[in-house]
């Protein structure tokens, strides 16, 4: 079929008849997108975000159920399975506009991450649920990513098209354009041209269940002279480190669960690229890939266990790290099934992620509240211990409580309080210290509790600069930060040479109140000066940090 005009309106009004009810949700969307960018004060965030959030997720959901419905020929099961989806998905949506905003609301949040994915995840997988093999979902997969690809790089060319015409327009004829116009064409181009042409790209009938080997002379150069070469590197080095972990005869390091797992979504994207010639005898190569990569895989997640169990011990629950305690049970999963099952489908591999996401993002049960329930027993049990059963404590009470308490154990009571407060909000907090307690930066024995974050770009006081001084450096780089008792150290390299920095902490303290109002000179053994820019580190992420200012060598 050529192109012409004929042709691509026929395209588009095929894709409309197929997919009407997405179509009607995607206009609705944009018209209420457009509305909060010009009116984004008349009505509350929670408001606009269903009115935006709602039909955008069910314009996907819509794209799911239909691909769904053409492989399902009982209309009775089709109808109630799409109402009872609508219904739930509906309530669903009120729920989360109800917890507007999210920074202080992290289940909710994981949970709407959760079902987006489930939903994404369900147009590449419910259409292929009865096929005797995943060649078909491959296919499909490989079309429908490609589709995205060209579609989201059209949309860009327009937007940036438009907008230089746009600015054109008010450079030549001085018509005004404000920015809420370019964010209208931005609306325009990928929340309803990229869609449209999407789902006119979508395959149907026998295209949508082409089981076909194709051979991809491409991916199959990607595959193997990059994916293959950069998994192999990484599993070098974990076997290389496990030999070292093994002479030494020492717990492996908590950033070796980070290669792990980096290392398994490498094999899932090989399992995926060859699988479509996982049968073909002139690729001897892929079939043993797929036999024996899983085998050597298995083992080394032992080092991603003891990673992740390593940060718990070491820095508490949080909802991250049990995230990737699943994770990691996942992957265990997944590659004994691989050995067991020999690559014959990579499916099921895609639909158990989606659905051990969702199930633990959901209810009293997900990650979210496990980790809120975990730390509000821990910090209850250290404050009763310490004598202060009478809760909530006030201000008072809490600084008699962390003095009371040994270093460690209060600096790990405030950081799970400020943990609860900052990504639960204060009702997390609110059995257990008063809202109007301040956990920032309490001094514990002339020690910082938390994150310290000291910033000052554009104090207007005047510096003296040191004498002896032959060069002046711009310094930006992590640092390591030892604090012992009142006193943090640490070191900056510039032109091959060390340079050691002390400051106090309750020096740095006061500093950090009097927001950017006061220069930070520091001055090291050596007799160089660092005025600070910036200067910031986490106590419980091992010492960490960054520092940037101006080194006087």
């Amino acid at each position: 079929m050529g192109i012409s005009a004929r042709n691509i309106i026929n395209a588009c009004y095929g894709g409309c008849r197929r997919f009407p009810a997405s179509v009607c949700m995607l206009v609705i969307m944009v018209f209420f997108a457009i509305c909060c960018n010009h009116y984004p004060t008349s009505l509350q965030d929670g408001v606009y975000f269903f009115l935006i959030f709602y039909p955008a997720t069910t314009a996907l959901l819509c794209i799911s159920l239909k691909l769904w419905q053409e492989e399902e020929n009982n209309l009775r099961r089709r109808v109630i399975l799409q109402a009872v989806v609508h219904v739930v998905w509906l309530v669903a949506c009120l729920y989360f506009s109800s917890k507007v905003p999210f920074d202080a609301n992290l289940p909710v949040f994981f949970t709407i991450v959760a079902a987006v994915l489930a939903i994404v995840l369900s147009c590449w997988l419910l259409s292929f649920y009865k096929a005797p093999d995943d060649t078909q979902l491959w296919n499909f997969m490989w079309h429908t990513t490609v589709s995205v690809v060209v579609c989201a790089g059209i949309a860009l060319a327009l937007f940036i098209a438009l907008g230089i015409l746009i600015h054109s327009f008010r450079m030549l004829f001085g018509l005004i354009a404000t920015d809420k116009v370019f964010s209208d064409v931005f609306i325009l181009c990928f929340g309803l041209l990229a869609p449209l042409l999407f789902m006119q790209l979508i395959p149907a009938g026998d295209r949508k269940h082409d089981g076909s080997v194709h051979t991809n002379r491409f991916l199959n150069g990607v595959t193997h002279y990059l994916v293959v070469p950069l998994v192999t590197i990484y599993v070098l080095t974990l076997y290389v480190y496990a030999i070292k972990v093994l002479i030494r005869w020492q717990l492996p390091d908590g950033w070796v669960s980070t290669l792990v797992a980096v290392l398994m979504a490498l094999m899932l994207i090989v399992i995926f690229l060859m699988y479509p010639t996982r049968n073909d005898v002139k690729m001897r190569f892929n079939r043993v890939v797929l036999r024996w990569l899983p085998v050597v895989v298995l083992p080394l997640l032992v080092f991603m266990t003891i990673g992740v169990a390593r940060r718990l011990v070491d820095y508490g629950v949080t909802v991250f790290r049990l995230y990737l305690a699943l994770f990691n049970l996942w992957c265990y999963v997944v590659c004994i099934v691989l050995i067991a099952t020999r690559c014959k489908r990579f499916g099921w591999i895609i639909s158990s992620f989606a659905l051990a996401f969702l199930l633990f993002s959901v209810g009293p049960w997900s990650m979210g509240n496990v980790t809120r329930y975990c730390l509000q027993k821990q910090v209850k049990s250290a404050l009763v211990a310490a004598g202060c059963s009478r809760l909530p404590l006030g201000n008072v009470d809490y600084s008699r409580c962390m003095k009371q308490l040994p270093p460690d154990k209060a600096l790990a009571v405030n950081s799970k309080l400020l943990y609860l407060r900052d990504n639960y909000g204060s009702e997390a907090t609110a059995r257990l210290v008063d809202s109007h307690v301040s956990l920032e930066s309490v001094i514990v024995n002339d020690s910082l509790t938390d994150d310290t974050f000291y910033t000052n770009y554009d104090f207007d006081q005047f510096v003296d600069i040191p004498e002896k001084v032959s060069k002046v450096r711009y310094v930006t780089q992590s640092a390591f930060f030892n604090v012992n008792g009142g006193t943090c150290s640490f070191t900056v390299s510039a032109d091959d040479r060390q340079c050691h920095f002390k400051i106090s902490t309750a020096t740095l303290h006061n500093m950090e109140q009097a927001a950017g109002k006061m220069p930070l000179l520091l001055k090291s053994q050596e007799g160089n000066v660092l005025c600070v820019y910036r200067l910031r580190f986490d106590r419980h992420a091992g010492g960490s940090g960054i520092v940037e200012g101006l080194l006087f060598i």
